[in-house]
């Protein structure tokens, strides 16, 4: 949806072209160019809290995907969509950080989890699950890890962390952090589903039984060593018999 100050910045432009000055008008290219015409902390990005992290945190841990530096992306906010922002995400907190410049200085914001409807980054694809869902325990920012070309059938992912905590010689408290076990979701005509084990996925397709029976006996070293893959791999192979 095109917010009303973009959608006035395109009628009132003479042209396109002499807008964005090139031979392309694509939305992406005309939205970047509103804002930086009119200043990114004009728009309805420059819209969060300041971040602070509250707990010493051990040097060499973190607790954002990836890493703890920015990496640019396009973020889904309020209904609109921003591209070329530095962003990181916070797994133990699901939060997304945006780093954002004006009058010269850069501001990094901790963005309202509720506004945020999507957001890409590293050619990895998030999107946020509202808690108002018919699965009320599903609820945050989930991956995007597999979906048909409708995109009626998905197959998401919950990133989550561990915190430990520990004292040092000054007995002051130290995070640290370390990968713990991911939730999978999948989501079927807009109805999210909880899959956890081979009867989760047998009682979601009760038609191909069979099928997941046969690919968890065959995938089992997959499964094990890389769940991730393995359920990829399961969506692939469902699709084909669906």
């Amino acid at each position: 949806m095109i917010n009303l100050s973009r959608l006035l910045f395109i009628l009132l432009c003479p042209t396109v072209f002499t807008c964005l000055n090139a031979q392309s008008n694509t939305e992406k290219e005309l939205f970047n160019h509103f804002d930086a015409v009119i200043g990114i902390e004009n728009t309805g990005l420059y819209n969060g809290v300041a971040y602070n992290e509250f707990h010493k945190i051990d040097r060499e841990q973190h607790k954002f995907l990836f890493s703890n530096e920015m990496h640019e992306g396009e973020i889904t906010y309020n209904g609109q969509t921003y591209f070329n922002i530095p962003l990181k995400y916070n797994i133990y907190d699901d939060v997304v950080l945006v780093k954002l410049q004006h009058d010269l200085l850069t501001h990094t914001f901790q963005l309202i989890t509720e506004k945020i409807g999507g957001f890409k980054v590293k050619n990895s694809e998030f999107i946020r699950i509202n808690k108002q869902n018919e699965n009320g325990e599903i609820d945050g920012i989930y991956e995007v890890l597999w979906s048909n070309e409708n995109h009626r059938l998905v197959l998401l992912k919950k990133h989550r962390l561990k915190e430990n905590v520990k004292l040092n010689r000054g007995e002051v408290s130290v995070y640290t952090y370390k990968k713990d076990d991911s939730e999978f979701v999948i989501k079927r005509d807009e109805k999210l589903f909880s899959v956890k084990t081979r009867d989760d996925f047998q009682e979601l397709f009760p038609k191909y039984k069979k099928d997941i029976s046969q690919f968890y006996k065959n995938q089992r070293s997959l499964r094990r060593s890389n769940p991730e893959k393995f359920l990829t791999n399961l969506m692939s192979f469902l699709i084909t018999k669906i």
